[in-house]
């Protein structure tokens, strides 16, 4: 059983038949993974060394913080999808060309035919 799982059904006091209830699984997973990603984003830092998540407001001092959006990662990735397909399709014309469907003298179409080649050819036995 996993961690989920567990804790799901240790908030249902170990009751075997109140998990099966989707409304009761539902409520219960959300606070399982709730907590945990509050205690995940409350001990994580980045690199800089500041907390992942703000630690929230002290007294009347608030914290203000600053939201940077990005889409950088998501060009990066379409980029890397768009050259990998094209080199796909160089690829594919490449080998086309280079190796013919009709450059086998015999066609093969399953493993008894290559089988029959190998038997009847010196060399390859």
């Amino acid at each position: 059983m996993d961690f989920t799982s567990y804790s799901s059904l240790y908030q249902a006091k170990m009751g075997l038949l109140v998990p099966l209830d989707t409304g009761v699984l539902l409520t219960y997973s959300q606070c399982t993974f709730h907590t945990s990603f509050q205690h995940f984003a409350s001990q994580t830092k980045w690199v800089d060394g500041h907390m992942l998540a703000y630690s929230g407001t002290t007294g009347d001092d608030s914290e203000k913080v600053k939201i940077m959006t990005t889409t950088s990662a998501t060009w990066l990735s379409l980029a890397i999808t768009f050259v990998l397909v094209i080199v796909l399709i160089i690829l594919t014309v490449t080998l086309k060309t280079l190796y013919p469907r009709d450059l086998l003298r015999n066609n093969n179409k399953c493993v008894a035919d290559v089988l029959a080649l190998i038997k009847g050819n010196e060399e390859l036995l």
